[in-house]
């Protein structure tokens, strides 16, 4: 006990030493935690630590030992709310701070002292770790001679009130040169510093390693050996496995039961290819799908490739035959693909790294070896090798400026892949000028086409053509061109034993919704009568409302707590109107998703509707969001949707779209000599289009009563 007192003896040169080591460790590490909180707030911790693309990087740190089991539990405690920053030590803020803070590297590294000049929080960083190594080097005698102390106390002093801010620090800092330290307390941070600087050790080696792989990928013949450790037969075959299940299609959205192979249900669509020349836009039909990557003679192997149409036209499952036949190698010119990836846009929404989307899609086994780090690095060296397939570009958003898919579309990221991206012809403006060819799915352009898909729904030829006879009759083939709505056709045909089918899409619709309930009610043993669709007008026009807000926002989802009441929801998931998803892999709430965008459209064309008859003067209704001519075009399903279930409804839309039309000049027509359409720009003639679908929408009698009410509004021949 003797020679322990004496070997810990205070000198004036211990003191010193020790009160430099409790600056770095007492206050250091706290200035560098609340660093750490004005990068990553406190309140939003547990989002950021949950986000795909940090979790993949902090896990392969775990696996190569820089952070070890115990900061693992402070990054991903079991209760996840409690995880904090005052729960890490400085070690790993500092691993965290090199891996998920965004921060540039100071000029001259992590490990060494930056220029005077530089006084960049990076830098200041990077001067405590370098002043904790000087320190410690004095760490043999522990002791440290006054001008030597001087020296070194300013210089952490100047870096922690840079970085701490000088009305919070300055005087503390100041007080602590001068405290008085007993033998046991200078030892204790003796020791601090000593752990502090062994646990840093232990990493700095792994993380140094890490780096150098990273700047091995700007060499050729390191980038080769780095890139031949991605295993790619693994990863093709996950995704043979992946694109196998996902090539069932279930014929009746709301019963699993009713899933067929793809096989069984595809039919070749018409396609034509879009070229735009100076004397007018030509079309060229297509032979197969495939023909898409053929391009022409300014794009003769084209990397972005637009596909466009109308909805319920196919687009989605032209994406899934595409990625399943590369999986089964069917088509030549698939095969000079390594790497297919089909991608959901609606489910990668408000991310802003391309791993965190490859992730959010679920394209690789959550508990397999391989990463989307991994995948991502393979394809940034393999480009000419992969095709992405993004699939739903009008039901994506992202908030922030930064869009990995944008940027992947223009040409800014990934720019040597083949890219495909679908869309619906309202948003197909704003993609061609990145595209390199463009393409429009035409949907069942013959009879012989029709009668094909009709019979694997229908068994009986005799039944297929009496079928298609009745669409003749009731002038319902150019419906019956979309695959969604012959579809909606044949159940309604086939469970309605030969009704006559209406011509609306609005009671199409309706019929539809119908079929839903029914289907529920034959399930529910505990329902003893049929509910009709009207039974439910108060509860869908509620729904609609929410629908239509959403549309206005440009989303494809409701919250569940937007939802009015659990007995609405439970009745219309268990209809299979809509079903309960994961917004995102970055927002744990569930979210309403509709089966089909129409259906969104419709029910927000319902509300509208009964808002319309319902109306009192001084209520606004949802019809006067609908502000600009803009609005009207991303709305325009919607509007038809409306006018279609009641001419009152249609009167209110056609004098609507007249006023925003006069407000936007779009009534303002400069004719030649001799009159023409051409004449028209394409906005106007697509103004006039939805004014002629409003005003058609009434019947011959109304129509007469409003045709002075329709010219009026157009401006031209009235």
């Amino acid at each position: 006990m003797i020679m322990a007192s004496a070997s810990f003896s205070s000198t004036n040169e211990t003191t010193n030493y020790a009160r430099l080591c409790r600056l770095l460790v007492d206050v250091g590490s706290q200035i560098l935690r609340e660093t750490f909180d004005k990068i990553h707030l406190p309140s939003r911790l547990q989002r950021v630590l949950a986000d795909p693309l940090v979790h993949n990087t902090l896990q392969s740190l775990f696996k190569k030992r820089i952070i070890n089991p115990t900061q693992w539990s402070k990054l991903y405690p079991a209760d996840k709310t409690s995880v904090s920053s005052k729960h890490f030590d400085v070690t790993l803020l500092m691993v965290l701070f090199r891996n998920i803070c965004n921060l540039l590297t100071p000029a001259t590294g992590w490990d060494n002292l930056p220029p005077e000049t530089d006084t960049s929080r990076e830098a200041d960083i990077a001067r405590i770790k370098f002043y904790r190594n000087t320190i410690y080097a004095h760490a043999n005698q522990a002791s440290v001679d006054d001008v030597t102390f001087s020296h070194y106390w300013q210089d952490i002093r100047d870096t922690l009130v840079r970085l701490g801010g000088a009305g919070v620090y300055e005087k503390a800092i100041d007080s602590l040169a001068n405290d008085s330290m007993d033998p046991e307390i200078e030892r204790h941070y003796r020791e601090l510093l000593r752990d502090w600087k062994k646990d840093e050790d232990s990493v700095k080696d792994r993380l140094d390693e890490i780096e150098k792989k990273l700047d091995d990928l700007g060499n050729p013949e390191k980038r080769t050996r780095l890139t031949e450790s991605f295993d790619l037969k693994e990863c093709q075959k996950q995704l043979h496995s992946l694109y196998n299940t996902m090539s069932k299609v279930k014929i009746i959205p709301w019963d699993r039961n009713s899933a067929v192979h793809i096989d069984e249900i595809y039919t070749q669509l018409s396609w034509h290819r879009e070229d735009t020349k100076p004397s007018g836009v030509t079309k060229e039909k297509l032979e197969d799908y495939t023909d898409i990557f053929l391009g022409h003679e300014h794009y003769p192997n084209p990397k972005r490739i637009l596909i466009y149409g109308r909805p319920g036209i196919g687009k989605t499952t032209f994406s899934k035959k595409t990625a399943f036949d590369w999986s089964q190698q069917r088509k030549e010119i698939l095969k000079k693909f390594d790497i297919v990836l089909q991608i959901r846009l609606r489910d990668v929404c408000d991310l802003h790294e391309v791993p965190a989307i490859f992730t959010a899609a679920k394209l690789l086994a959550a508990d397999g070896a391989l990463s989307s780090d991994g995948l991502y690095k393979y394809i940034l060296q393999n480009q000419e090798k992969v095709l992405l397939i993004l699939d739903g570009y009008d039901e994506y958003s992202c908030e922030e400026e930064q869009s990995p898919v944008h940027d992947i579309w223009e040409g800014t990221l990934l720019r040597d892949c083949h890219v495909i991206i679908t869309t619906r012809l309202a948003n197909a403006d704003s993609l061609r000028i990145s595209s390199h060819v463009q393409y429009q799915i035409d949907g069942f352009d013959s009879e012989n086409g029709i009668k094909k898909f009709v019979s694997r729904f229908l068994k009986d030829k005799e039944d297929v053509d009496k079928f298609v006879r009745h669409l003749k009759e009731r002038d319902l083939t150019d419906m019956a061109e979309i695959p969604l709505l012959l579809l909606m056709l044949c159940l309604l045909w086939r469970e309605k034993y030969h009704r006559r089918l209406p011509k609306s899409r609005a009671i199409i619709y309706t019929h539809f919704i119908q079929t839903l309930l029914d289907h529920r009610t034959e399930k529910d043993a505990d329902v003893g009568f049929r509910r009709e669709v009207d039974d439910y007008k108060e509860e869908l026009s509620i729904l609609g409302k929410l629908a239509f807000d959403a549309l206005l926002h440009r989303r494809h989802f409701l919250h569940v707590s937007e939802l009015p009441s659990e007995i609405l929801m439970k009745t219309l998931v268990e209809a299979g109107l809509f079903q309960m998803l994961k917004i995102s892999s970055l927002d744990p709430k569930k979210g309403v998703y509709f089966l089909h965008k129409s259906i969104q459209e419709f029910l927000a064309g319902f509300h509208l509707k009964e808002e319309l008859l319902s109306r009192k003067e001084e209520i606004i209704t949802c019809l006067s969001k609908v502000t600009s001519f803009e609005k009207i075009v991303e709305n325009a399903e919607v509007l038809t949707f409306a006018c279609e279930l009641s001419e009152e409804a249609a009167c209110a839309v056609l004098s609507h779209l007249g006023m925003v039309g006069k407000k936007e000049n779009l009534t303002e027509y400069n004719f030649s000599e001799t009159p023409s359409i051409e004449d028209l720009s394409s906005e106007q003639r697509h103004f006039l289009t939805l004014c002629s679908r409003s005003f058609f929408c009434c019947s011959l009698a109304k129509r007469r009563e409003l045709y002075p009410v329709f010219c009026l509004t157009l401006e031209v021949f009235y």
